[in-house]
């Protein structure tokens, strides 16, 4: 395991709506380094929109705070990125963040640190920025994410990747896009892990309370959490739900698209974002989970966190084929259509045992976080060994 370094550890925002690998990951490498979190923001260009407007306040008050101290080892700062793919917003972003960051480095002695990217899109930083080491742990089909500069952002990620001195991808086929590039000899398929001993908390007996919310739907209930954005098939989850008007299909997470064909179903029920902490109260009340991604050149390459956890929680599944999705084929179900989707839910509903149960909890119990960034770690000490590095 990485210990005693100082790492910049480029990510999306650390307080948002769901928790990502790049928390998880962040939190582990944290009890045994100093570390500090970096906030990239997005890649996409600002609209005029009452949203965007909103981030962007944010974004400057949180750079206003300057450093936040989170423990002894955590720090949280946040940049200013002009998501403007212009020349003059590039020279800009290059100027103003590498003032800054240096600044907040020097005051808070990260001397001779690795450098982490999550977010490619401040690749420019691994120039700027002194350093022992660089690590490009890559979760995404960056230039296929809504919004983005294709060419701009392919531009930038592959300045990150002949940099880095070692990267990771979290999906297989992700792995081999990379590979395929032949920039970079020391690439690694790292697979997303899980907090199961949250997750099976779903599975406790002592865990009686129903949430208000859930309290009278109809059974089964088919569930999904996570993010509600362009990636999600929205013309399945309604499908679904007009196919079995008698079931109750339960959407928690953050609407990031317009909804109103599947919100505006009797039998559908957004119930909002919820906490961390409140996942598993939740998840014990679902009959079956889905995760009902559109299976795309973007999706392809993702490696779906709530699969997992779905799993750590004993929860029968069905999603898309995604490649991912194929190595977990004996505890889920994967359907390639709408009409396959509803009967593979069908199918998992009426065979769901104690047997199937444990069998999907104890699949993904050795998969966790700690064990994950261990396993990267070793990576990286082997690749800083060759090269005398960090």
């Amino acid at each position: 395991m990485l210990s005693n370094k100082n790492i910049i550890y480029f990510a999306n925002d650390w307080i948002t709506d769901t928790r990502t690998s790049s928390h998880h990951i962040a939190s582990e490498l944290s009890k045994h380094n100093r570390l500090l979190y970096v906030e990239t923001g997005g890649m996409r260009r600002p609209k005029t929109s009452k949203k965007d407007l909103k981030r962007i306040f944010s974004r400057l008050s949180s750079w206003f705070r300057g450093v936040r101290k989170i423990s002894n080892n955590f720090y949280v700062y946040s940049l200013i990125v002009f998501p403007f793919h212009t020349r003059w917003a590039r020279s800009l972003n290059i100027y103003l963040n590498t003032f800054i960051l240096k600044k907040a480095m020097k005051r808070y002695g990260f001397k001779s640190s690795i450098l982490w990217f999550v977010a490619s899109h401040v690749a420019y930083l691994s120039v700027h920025i002194e350093h022992n080491f660089t690590v490009y742990y890559c979760t995404d089909n960056v230039s296929e994410l809504p919004g983005a500069d294709r060419k701009a952002v392919e531009k930038l990620e592959n300045v990150l990747i002949a940099k880095a001195n070692v990267v990771f991808a979290t999906s297989e086929y992700l792995y081999n896009k990379l590979k395929k590039k032949n920039i970079n000899p020391n690439i690694y398929y790292s697979p997303h892990a899980v907090d199961g001993e949250h997750f099976s908390k779903a599975h406790n007996d002592s865990l009686t309370t129903v949430p208000e919310d859930l309290k009278g739907m109809n059974k089964p209930v088919i569930g999904y959490i996570g993010l509600i954005k362009e990636w999600i098939d929205l013309g399945l989850i309604v499908h679904l739900a007009k196919a079995r008007p008698n079931w109750t299909v339960a959407l928690i997470g953050k609407l990031g698209v317009p909804a109103n064909e599947v919100l505006e179903l009797e039998n559908v029920r957004y119930l909002g974002i919820k906490k961390y902490e409140e996942l598993p109260l939740y998840l014990k009340e679902f009959d079956i989970c889905i995760s009902p991604f559109k299976v795309n050149e973007l999706t392809m390459c993702v490696s779906p966190i709530k699969v997992k956890e779905y799993l750590a929680a004993g929860k029968p599944v069905v999603t898309t084929r995604l490649p991912e999705m194929e190595k977990l084929k004996d505890h889920v179900e994967i359907a390639d259509t709408y009409e396959e989707f509803v009967e593979k839910i069908e199918h998992a509903y009426r065979s769901n045992n104690s047997e199937a149960i444990k069998g999907r909890m104890e699949i993904v119990k050795k998969d966790n976080w700690q064990n994950r960034v261990s396993k990267v770690s070793e990576l990286i000490e082997k690749v800083a060994g060759n090269n005398n590095a960090t």
